[in-house]
């Protein structure tokens, strides 16, 4: 009696249970899952494919960069087929994808099929658009730009920034109409730095912006002394030098040509006006003070000079801007293959002076020819107590050969020095280098950008820097080494070596890309390094690492023409056009 009385609770609970359980529904058949077949990135877009499914009258595909998509899946879609192209995706993005089969209502969808891994969208690679600003449309309050039309990449905006600060000055969107390529931008500040952005404001987030380029508008700075057309700027400088209230020089030249002879080989008025040249005597300027030149855009002033300018102590800056800087050498006043005229030359009683040091060497938008011995020449030997310094150097927007294109009179080559050449001991160039956007060309003979340096003095902690971008080098340096920093003291120097493009037109034995060569040196980024892949070109077996790939055409495909100095980019199809390499104001 007393099993039956503990049974019965136990047979009305089952029986509850079996009456809870008659209106569920029963199990409840379901697609099969779908594999998925492959998934595919290019650029901002992946395509997925999967394996078709009996009975399946769509599919539905989710990605999300979330692998367990919570809080929910960002894109999703649903379609008929077995493959689905996301597109308008972030950039540089990892993205997981899950895809199910949708049945017709007789059963159930199938259960997630969720991929393995990741994958990845492309590196965005932005359209070279804005083209680099001409000096010659750069004004005090205003400039012009310019830009390539393209129909898949459209601009609607323009921003001008001020480079210090980054203060925005001016936000246009562009009418329409407003849309040719092409846009006058008013109402800019005198002697000012500026950078401006073109954009797509209705592409995805990531890809709104295309280029920037960076100017400075026309006029004297509050400071300068302003030199008149006719003003002979060749004695003002060297009685400026002399003026021992005068501690630093700043000029801003308002005339095209400007030569720095002596008097007796100008042509001159009663009142000193240089009226035209009848010699060529030049001037050997002690460099006494530091000294800022900056021409005139519209005009592009150019200093005609015909002798060394000599470092004879420390000095805060030596900066040229806007300047052209040529050898005066011609027919009329006799040609030379000597050329022994130097924009910076260290001075043999220089040692004699302790450490020299010059915190800021630039030479900015210039044309610089005729100088074939490099444009500083260090031919003394330091000691390690009194050492030539130079904190920073700077070249930017330079084009650089022996001889000047629209010269056809004269001929003359660079000899075996370089740019900057670093021949004698503990001459200290390497704290901060950079030698961007330029052109050097007709310079077989050349030493590199740095000669031949030597061990130099170097006692900073940190490791000095060297940037060379954006330069396209033709027929320069084809014997030697284009970059050569030597064997420095640690911690050596952190170099970078991007977008820059080699080419020759005669290669005598073989071209040498270059090398950081010394054992302290670190080749920090060597990223779209091109080189024209002609005939003979060897590449130096320890110069893998500097990623120089061939264009794949020859010179005469790849550039306008060569051999009167346009390089232009007439290949727009070519990787040198579509990402930019070498010196932009030839991406037209």
């Amino acid at each position: 009696m007393k099993k039956l009385i503990y049974l019965l609770p136990l047979v009305a609970l089952c029986m509850v249970c079996l009456w809870g359980c008659e209106d569920d529904d029963p199990v409840v058949e379901r697609l099969f899952r779908p594999n998925f077949v492959s998934a595919t990135a290019s650029e901002n877009t992946i395509t997925y494919s999967w394996k078709q499914i009996g009975n399946a009258v769509a599919y539905t595909i989710e990605i999300c960069r979330n692998a367990d998509f919570e809080p929910e899946a960002e894109f999703s879609a649903t379609v008929t087929g077995t493959n689905y192209t996301f597109t308008g995706l972030r950039y540089n993005t990892a993205y997981y994808a899950r895809v199910r089969a949708v049945s017709d209502g007789t059963t159930g969808d199938s259960n997630w099929t969720i991929r393995d891994g990741e994958t990845k969208t492309e590196t965005r690679v932005v359209p070279q658009l804005l083209q680099a600003i001409d000096t010659d449309e750069i004004g005090e309050t205003d400039v012009t730009i310019h830009w390539t039309i393209d129909e898949a990449n459209p601009v609607d905006s323009i921003s001008v920034v001020k480079t210090e600060g980054s203060e925005v000055v001016r936000e246009i969107v562009l009418a329409p109409e407003e849309m040719i390529g092409e846009y006058h931008i008013e109402g800019l500040e005198k002697s000012c730095n500026y950078t401006i952005t073109i954009a797509n404001t209705q592409a995805p987030e990531d890809a709104k912006t295309y280029n920037t380029q960076s100017f400075k508008t026309a006029g004297p700075p509050a400071e300068a002394t302003v030199i008149g057309v006719t003003d002979n700027f060749a004695k003002i400088l060297e009685e400026d030098l002399a003026n021992s209230l005068k501690t630093s020089l700043i000029y801003y030249l308002e005339g095209a040509d400007y030569y720095m002879l002596k008097d007796n080989a100008l042509d001159l008025d009663e009142d000193g006006t240089v009226l035209g040249v009848k010699g060529k005597d030049g001037i050997e300027y002690k460099l006494t003070k530091s000294i800022r030149i900056i021409g005139n855009t519209k005009t592009k002033s150019t200093l005609w000079i015909r002798s060394k300018w000599t470092l004879v102590n420390s000095l805060e800056f030596l900066e040229f801007e806007n300047v052209n800087i040529k050898q005066y050498i011609n027919s009329e006043v006799g040609a030379t293959a000597n050329g022994n005229f130097e924009l910076m030359n260290n001075g043999a009683d220089l040692t004699n002076n302790g450490r020299v040091e010059i915190s800021s060497y630039s030479i900015k938008n210039g044309d610089l020819t005729g100088f074939t011995r490099g444009l500083f020449l260090c031919n003394q030997a330091y000691t390690e107590e009194a050492p030539l310094v130079i904190k920073k150097l700077v070249m930017d927007g330079c084009r650089y050969t022996p001889v000047d294109p629209e010269d056809k009179t004269t001929a003359i080559k660079h000899g075996g020095w370089g740019v900057f050449h670093i021949a004698k001991g503990y001459t200290d160039i390497w704290s901060e280098i950079s030698i961007t956007n330029s052109t050097f060309y007709n310079c077989e003979e050349a030493k590199g950008l740095f000669g031949t340096p030597v061990n130099t003095s170097w006692a900073s902690p940190a490791a000095g820097k060297v940037k060379v971008s954006n330069c396209t080098f033709f027929d320069f340096s084809t014997k030697q080494t284009l970059i050569n920093v030597g064997n420095l003291p640690a911690p050596g120097v952190d170099i970078t070596i991007e977008k820059c493009l080699i080419a020759t037109a005669n290669l005598p034995g073989g071209a040498i890309c270059p090398s950081p060569s010394a054992a302290n040196n670190r080749l920090v980024s060597a990223a779209d390094n091109y080189y024209v892949d002609v005939d003979g070109w060897i590449l130096n077996n320890k110069d893998g690492d500097l990623n120089f790939v061939p264009v794949g055409l020859s010179n005469d495909e790849l550039f306008e023409s060569p051999s009167t100095g346009n390089f232009t980019i007439k290949a727009k199809d070519s990787d040198v056009y579509k990402k930019g390499i070498g010196d932009p104001r030839w991406i037209k």
